[in-house]
């Protein structure tokens, strides 16, 4: 059972990841003018569920990597199904290798970067078809990512290789690539933390 806990906006989380959010905006070749946010609501997520799920697959993890520890990421995922990652949880068979970096849940350090999938990939409001749109409120979930052993390419790659369990790719390292692109191949090694609902400010 999932629960969301709203916020109250003079909390220090809220003020905490609504700064952050707006600190993250950045320009991006897509056809999205983004000036700022006009934040609704940041709720909690509660899960137990999920987070059950997230710490036996952290601690299989580890048992593979022979290590205490591995790295925690804090990122962010738009998607038009936030309420139902929120429910279920992410998996990976919603993705295949056509993606950058193949198969995998795809999380950004920049919320401008998730923003342009709040509506999914390269789609628009359901009323409005407009990516653009400034009306229609977007989920962004923030996550807490497990990212095991990382695998940092050089260049797009359909598959990642055995033995590694998440993908950080950097500008600069791989070409394409203008902001950094983050990505788990197993869905419960990302675990919701918040629910911003929002608009975005042209």
């Amino acid at each position: 059972m999932a629960l969301l806990e709203p916020l109250r906006k003079h909390e220090e989380t809220y003020m905490k990841i609504e700064k952050k959010m707006r600190e993250t905006i950045k320009s991006h070749n897509n056809g999205i003018p983004l000036s700022d946010y006009n934040i609704k609501k940041i709720s909690r997520v509660v899960n137990k569920d999920l987070k059950r799920r997230h710490d036996n697959v952290k601690k299989l993890i580890l048992t593979e990597m022979n290590a205490k520890e591995a790295e925690l990421m804090e990122l962010y995922h738009g998607s038009p199904n936030a309420m139902q990652i929120i429910k279920d949880g992410f998996s990976a068979q919603y993705s295949d290798n056509s993606n950058m970096f193949g198969v995998g849940i795809y999380f950004a350090n920049f919320s401008s970067k998730s923003n342009q999938f709040a509506w999914g990939n390269m789609q628009g409001c359901p009323p409005h078809r407009d990516r653009s749109c400034s009306k229609c409120v977007r989920h962004l979930l923030v996550c807490s990512c497990f990212m095991g052993n990382i695998y940092r390419p050089t260049a797009p790659t359909r598959q990642v290789p055995k033995g590694f369990h998440s993908v950080a790719a950097e500008p600069g390292v791989v070409p394409s690539l203008c902001y950094p692109e983050f990505a788990v191949l197993n869905g419960d090694q990302a675990l919701p933390l918040y629910l911003i609902e929002y608009t975005i400010v042209p």
